[in-house]
């Protein structure tokens, strides 16, 4: 799992066998699309903070790296 804020397409060449298989889901809809308790816990955990970057169209603030536990 890892969250993404996409600034559009690379430039860059990716070899095929670095390519990853990824699925966008809305920021509501992970919960359901996690298999694992243990992945759903950490869900619940950093699902409001995670709101809060998307809220500061990608801007990390002190705050929100304080609730995500990096400091």
């Amino acid at each position: 799992m890892y969250i993404a804020i996409d600034d559009g397409p690379t430039t860059k060449d990716i070899a095929e066998e670095d390519k990853e298989i990824y699925e966008w889901v809305n920021v509501d809809n992970v919960y359901n699309k996690l298999s694992y308790g243990n992945l759903k816990d950490f869900w619940i955990k950093i699902k409001n903070p995670i709101k809060n970057i998307f809220k500061n169209n990608g801007s990390l603030s002190p705050d929100i790296l304080r609730d995500l536990e990096i400091e």
